[in-house]
């Protein structure tokens, strides 16, 4: 009897019993994953009714479970480089000088040339104190940006 003409019958996990069939039809029960090397089958003719585990067919082949990958880990963020470093410092300075100037000339400078009787000079001054301070403020955005600590 050639090899495809034997059949066996196929414990399925529910405990049921499948069959017979022969290795060509188990072979894509095992390509589906539906019978597994430890899935218990039985030859159609054996007198014993021996029930194997289907690893034991001469003729069916399993296929070796690769191990999934391991996660890697995310890359890390570009090293930033010393030039780097410094840009974003020298940015935050003038933010700090911008910002603060802007508030001076705002709440100081101009109160004292409306007092003095320098009406338009004043508004002059609040208009540049607010600009300044807004360029401040835009500066030390870029800056704690380039340092990775945006606000």
């Amino acid at each position: 009897m050639s090899g495809d003409r034997i059949r066996y019958w196929v414990r399925g996990t529910d405990q049921q019993t499948y069959g017979p069939v022969d290795v060509p039809a188990l072979q894509s029960w095992v390509h589906n994953g539906t019978v597994t090397a430890e899935t218990l089958v039985c030859r159609e003719d054996d007198p014993s009714n021996q029930w194997i585990r289907a690893s034991g067919i001469v003729g069916l082949q399993f296929s070796v479970a690769r191990p999934s990958p391991i996660p890697q880990p995310p890359p890390a963020p570009p090293a930033k480089s010393a030039a780097d470093v410094q840009t974003a410092k020298k940015i935050i300075v003038w933010s700090r000088i911008l910002g603060w100037g802007g508030l001076g000339l705002v709440f100081v400078l101009c109160p004292i040339s409306v007092v003095a009787g320098a009406e338009e000079g004043g508004v002059l001054i609040a208009t540049l104190g607010f600009l300044s301070a807004i360029a401040g403020a835009v500066l030390g955005q870029i800056g704690r940006a380039m340092q990775g600590r945006v606000l």
